[in-house]
Parts: structure tokens; sequence; C-alpha cells
């Protein structure tokens, strides 16, 4: 049901043609057109391959995202509609593990079905499943959501330590598919207290994720040097000031989504594509 409804919602996306980052990952990238190529996905950048962006987007350790964008080429071949079904696809998965996950907080289907419905149809996420390049962006959060939903599992069984490797699991997927999923520890501990489980219980369950995080940021270092990462760049008043202005712009889209924009960034600088 899900899934016939965000696809009569992005229907009129599937005609379009590779646009932006798409002609990129997908139509001149050879690491997803080669099958002998596939392992060398997990040991660089997602545009490692592109010798025109040496500076600009080598910072993202995304293998995940590359190799979906490899096994859709071996379904569809260079067709957009095909990449454009599998982002549809996933998005009906996320809607569907978000009912699932407010479903298992609150044990109210109603608000569950509403959350997830008013989840598929918010078009705040347009840019996302419409365009082809955000493939990162699904990923993650189908992994995230669906180590939550058995984090909670494990938290409310804890006689059965399966769940909690399960999602541990996932939680090592999103992070391979988006850099963001890192907060994931963040969104079980307050799962935790909201179950009341109490804060050393919460924080000791929480030190397998943190190990993960730290083994994950460890081996995207060896791909993606410290220099290539520039982390103290992030703290930059410059940097902070534009965070600022991108968590209004986009809150403020959650609440009122009309006249809709892209961000990018190009050559450090931001610009907004209607």
């Amino acid at each position: 049901f899900l899934f016939l409804i965000c696809l009569a919602a992005y229907f009129n996306s599937l005609h379009n043609d590779f646009i932006f980052e798409d002609k990129l990952l997908i139509t001149e990238n050879p690491y997803i057109k080669n099958p002998h190529l596939v392992g060398s996905i997990f040991k660089s950048d997602i545009f490692h391959f592109h010798p025109r962006e040496p500076g600009g987007f080598n910072r993202y350790y995304r293998p995940l995202q590359a190799l979906s964008y490899s096994l859709d080429y071996h379904i569809w071949g260079l067709n957009p509609a095909g990449f454009r079904v599998t982002n549809i696809l996933l998005h009906a998965l996320n809607s569907l593990m978000l009912f699932l996950l407010v479903y298992a907080v609150f044990k109210n289907n109603i608000l569950a079905f509403l959350s997830s419905l008013f989840f598929a149809l918010h078009p705040v996420h347009a840019l996302n499943v419409a365009y082809i390049s955000p493939r990162s962006v699904l990923l993650g959060v189908f992994f995230m959501l669906s180590s939550l939903l058995l984090s909670l599992k494990s938290m409310e069984r804890s006689n059965k330590p399966r769940y909690l490797l399960y999602a541990l699991s996932l939680f090592m997927l999103a992070v391979l598919s988006h850099e963001s999923a890192l907060l994931a520890p963040l969104f079980i501990l307050l799962c935790a207290l909201f179950l009341r489980l109490g804060m050393k219980r919460a924080f000791l369950y929480l030190i397998p994720y943190l190990m993960l995080a730290a083994f994950y940021l460890w081996w995207r270092s060896s791909f993606i040097p410290c220099a290539k990462l520039d982390v103290l760049s992030a703290i930059l008043p410059q940097k902070i000031l534009v965070f600022a202005y991108l968590a209004e712009k986009y809150f403020s889209q959650l609440i009122f989504p009309s006249g809709s924009m892209a961000i990018f960034f190009r050559d450090g600088l931001m610009q907004e594509q209607p």
C-alpha cells in the first residue's frame, strides 16, 4: 500500500533523465559497470574515479550507495527510470520502517499509520527520491530505522542477544551508506530513556555502537586521509552560520513546504536551485 502511494506521488519523475551528479555517479562511473571493480568501491571515496573533482567531492565514503548503483546498472542498464524505481521502493520501505518504529514506541496503530503516511507524501523528500544522487540518504535512513527498531526489541528482550547483533550489523550498513547515520546512537539513547531503562543501563547499551562508530571512522580514514576530512573546518564560524541557515531552511520547509528548493555546494559556495 505504501509503495503504491509513493509510486503515485513520484510517478511523474520516472521519465526524467540523469541530471547533475547523476552523470558523474552513474553514466561516467566505471566502478559500477565492471563487476571486477566492485571491490574497489569499498577502498575509495565515491568520486575517486573522477579526475575533475580532485578536491571538491572526494570526502564522501559511501560504498553502499555505489554498490546499489552497480546492482541497478546490471538490472536496468542506463535507464534512469529503473534507478528512480529503486529510489521509490526505498522511500516506501522507509515509510514502512517508520510505521513499525512508531508503533513499537507508542503502541498506537493510528498514530503509526498517520506518521508513515505523512512521511511518505511530504514534499520535503522530493529531492531525495526523484533525484538519484541522494540515494545514500534513502539507504542510510532505511538501515538506521531498521537498527533502531531492532534496538528497541533488544532493550525489551534482553535475554535475546541476537536482536542486538542484528541492530549493530544494520547500524554498520547505515554508516556505510551515509555518514549522518553516526547519529543513530543518540536516537537509541533517547529511545532507551523513553522506555525508562535508566541512564546507566542506557549508556552501557550504547558501548558497542560507539565501538563500531570508532571502527568505522578508523576504516574510513584509511581511504580518505584526515587532511581531506578537514574535521576542524566544520567548527569555523562561517560553517556554523551555514549550518544554522540550512537548519532554519529545512525546518521551515518541513512546516511550510511551499517554494521548495534544492541546495548544492560548488567550489565551497552554497547555491540554491528552485
